[in-house]
């Protein structure tokens, strides 16, 4: 059994890298890929031999790197088996000031005027408990769904869904929580190339899970032609049983790769569960995936 997309303390987890490797350990994952969003600070601390030898299993370098396409919709690129000293100084020298506090307040403060002027309840600006490296997402959605009364003044998707709230309100043109990410993060080109560039394998995550996205099968068939990605995340928690074959079966139509993992974050989504996802919906099997053999 394998994991290949999971999230640490190094970005939106709440896990640290050796609790993530217990867990692995414990449920005798042959292969796992920690995939922190636009970082590999997890691997530094693979080199440290105490921790490394808390998983017996084979571990391949891997990161989630949000991109955007044309319109300013943004998606996720999982890249694994790159140079990771080479990929690191892109990452280093890309995200370093596109991932800082700033950016964050910025798309608050965004979000919370919008919230005003819609007349949704939310607490004064400065009455907010904003820690820097909280995603602006998190922030604003909590405070919104602290007063039942804002319930009749949004959205039931959105009131009931915080994927649906950040994916579609904040990631389409049409509704008023949109946010254009195009100038803060890089183009899905200029990532997919990059893995290239560093002899890594560039996959789209979890394709059916982009709210943003209103015709999944139209959007994949434009991006494998226009970028040329090495393959789709086939396998994944909230799939359905259709869903993953039809991505099996585009792999298979398209001479792609497949691949699949949990996306586990810790208590931040604490229905997901490393190897097995939700309700055990995972248990991939190494022989499924072609290119780590």
């Amino acid at each position: 059994m394998i994991d290949l997309h999971i999230h640490t303390n190094y970005s939106d987890g709440t896990s640290s890298v050796s609790d993530v490797l217990k867990i692995a350990q414990n449920k005798k994952l042959e292969y796992i890929s920690i995939t922190d969003h636009d970082n590999c600070n997890a691997y530094k601390e693979l080199e440290n031999p105490e921790t490394r030898e808390l998983f017996s299993g084979k571990i391949i370098n891997g990161v989630e790197l949000k991109c955007c396409i044309e319109d300013g919709r943004r998606i996720e690129i999982l890249a694994y088996g790159f140079d990771m000293e080479k990929l690191n100084d892109w990452l280093i020298q890309f995200y370093k000031d596109k991932t800082s506090p700033q950016r964050e307040i910025k798309y608050f403060d965004q979000l919370y005027k919008t919230c005003i002027s819609k007349k949704i309840k939310v607490r004064n600006r400065t009455d907010l408990d904003w820690k820097d490296t909280s995603e602006a997402y998190y922030i604003l959605y909590d405070e919104i769904k602290k007063y039942p009364e804002n319930k009749e003044k949004v959205p039931e998707d959105l009131w009931n869904d915080f994927n649906v709230f950040t994916r579609k309100y904040c990631g389409l043109k049409e509704y008023d929580f949109f946010i254009d990410k195009s100038k803060d993060y890089p183009s899905v080109a200029e990532v997919v190339d990059v893995i290239k560039e560093c002899n890594g394998l560039s996959f789209v995550a979890h394709p059916f899970q982009y709210k943003n996205i209103e015709n999944v099968p139209e959007f994949l068939e434009e991006t494998i032609k226009k970028y040329k990605v090495d393959g789709l995340e086939c396998y994944y928690s909230k799939f359905t049983k259709e869903q993953t074959q039809y991505l099996l079966d585009l792999c298979k139509e398209k001479g792609l790769y497949t691949s699949g993992g949990s996306d586990y974050h810790g208590t931040v989504k604490p229905d997901v569960k490393i190897g097995t996802g939700i309700d055990n919906s995972l248990n991939i099997d190494v022989n499924s995936i072609a290119w780590l053999n």
